[in-house]
Parts: C-alpha cells; structure tokens; sequence
C-alpha cells in the first residue's frame, strides 16, 4: 500500500508588511532558479518574462503529521511537532481525528480538502474531536501563527548562457556505442530520470554515469554478474560545457574486456558527438 501523509497546516493571505531583504532569501531564490533553468522549466521565459507572484501569508501549523491512507475509522495522528501547537493542546500519536472545527474527517472523499475548508474560517482556532483507545474526546486551543511575506518575482531565462548534455539513444552500435543513464551532475542525484536533455552553466561538471549496454552482448553467466552489481555499476565523467554546444553521451562497450564485469573494465562513459545550437 502506497501512504501519502499531509501536515496540518493551511495559508491564508491577508495583507502584511514584507520582510527586510535578506542576503540568505536571496541565495535561496538563486539555487531555485538555477536548478528551475537546468530542467528546462523556465524555457517559456526565453522570449518575454515570467510573473511570479504570491500575496502575504498567515499559516498556521498544528504541527501533526496524518496518514491519509486509513481515513474510515478518523485520520491516524503518526507524527508531532516537539513543543508543536498540536502536543500543546494534547493531541497524541495514535489518536484517529474524527472532526474538525465540525468538519468531518472521517470518511471523508477528499480528506485534505475537507481539512482547509475546517481550517479557513477558524483564524487558528481548533476544535478536535478524536477516539483515544477507543474513546471519544474533545480538544480545543488557538494554533500559533507565522507571516510569511509576499513576493513578485520577474523571470527572464538567460539566452546562450548555458550547454546541454544529451542521453538520447542515437549512437551508433556498430561503433560499440550504447546508451548511458544520467545518476547525477555535481552530486546532485537527477530528480527525472525520464529526461534525456539537461541544460548546465557553461564551465567544468562531473556527471554520474551508469550504462545500459544491450544485455545480448553478454553471456548467461556474465549477465548475472553484470545484474549483482548493479549498483556499482556507476563511473564519473568530466565535461568543460560551453554555451550553446550539446555533448551527447554514450557507453563504450569495450569487446576486448567484455569478461571483466566485476571491476566494470567492460566499459567508459564517452562524449561521442558534441554539435554547436542554441541552447535556451
């Protein structure tokens, strides 16, 4: 069974003043907007700006974590926030919520929903009803409250500031090419897998590689060695991008070592064509 948890929490947007600037806020837009432009997210702000924003925010956290796969007998309470609003107005893990602000919880079809809409009009104000060993209680309190500030944000993605490396499947295997898989860039695991075109700064990068060389190259006896080590399967390679090139990756299938699973001699990580085209 795949569970999916929710953390109580709800925004609302009244106007507040916003924050002073702060040099951390602005790192952490930066490594967003870095990491948005390498998957190709911001692509549409290539040719005008995009507009981004987000009125002020009052959220208030009861700090519990629910498990929305068992909503029938009332949400299971499997995780509190130490010294959260939800330990201060007693709420345990194990309790089962049954009713919110006289929302009902239990059964409900969409159970996230009917959370927000309890949420919405209370300014903060709870009032749980909940099973506890199999009986029924009440709580009530006043959960805490944090602004959050508001923000515009206008994106214009930079034109020609960045290469793409490529694991498209088109090289050829008469020249012992086969496809490669993407594990990471810099260290940073590749979040989809799915894409086969990645957009880098222009500069040095070290990309995590494993091959998916056609398992007809091998024996019986080789590929079973070949599927134990799977995991160790992974070797690095070292690519100067340069703005507007694309390098296209592949695994070389050495034939001459093609026995030598075990200490992955078998193959290398290659840049097998690179081509000059915008890259936006």
């Amino acid at each position: 069974m795949v569970r999916t948890w929710m953390v109580l929490a709800l925004s609302l947007s009244p106007m507040l003043a916003a924050a002073a600037p702060d040099p951390r806020v602005a790192a952490e837009i930066e490594a967003t907007l870095v990491r948005l432009h390498e998957l190709g997210a911001l692509d549409s702000a290539a040719d005008s700006p995009v507009e981004i924003e987000q009125a002020p925010q009052i959220r208030y956290e009861l700090g519990a974590v629910v498990d929305l796969a068992s909503v029938q007998d009332g949400l299971p309470v499997v995780a509190l926030t130490p010294g959260g609003n939800a330990e201060r107005l007693g709420l345990r893990v194990g309790d089962r919520l049954l009713r919110l602000n006289a929302v009902v919880l239990a059964g409900a079809p969409d159970p996230v929903a009917a959370f927000r809409a309890a949420v919405g009009a209370s300014q903060g104000r709870f009032e749980i009803d909940l099973v506890r060993g199999g009986r029924e209680l009440s709580l009530a309190g006043v959960a805490s409250a944090t602004e959050v500030p508001g923000y515009r944000l206008s994106v214009l993605a930079p034109r020609g500031a960045c290469g793409r490396i490529s694991t498209f499947d088109s090289a050829p295997r008469g020249r012992q090419l086969f496809p490669v898989v993407l594990v990471a860039i810099d260290g940073r695991a590749i979040a989809d897998s799915d894409t086969s075109v990645h957009r880098l700064a222009p500069g040095r990068h070290v990309l995590t590689l494993a091959e998916a060389i056609d398992a007809d190259r091998f024996s019986g006896a080789q590929q079973v060695v070949r599927d134990r080590r799977s995991r160790e399967r992974h070797k690095t390679l070292e690519i100067d991008v340069e703005a507007d090139t694309t390098y296209q990756l592949a695994a070389r299938f050495q034939l001459d070592r093609r026995s030598e699973i075990r200490s992955g001699a078998y193959w290398e990580p290659v840049v097998w064509r690179e081509s000059v085209e915008a890259c936006r």
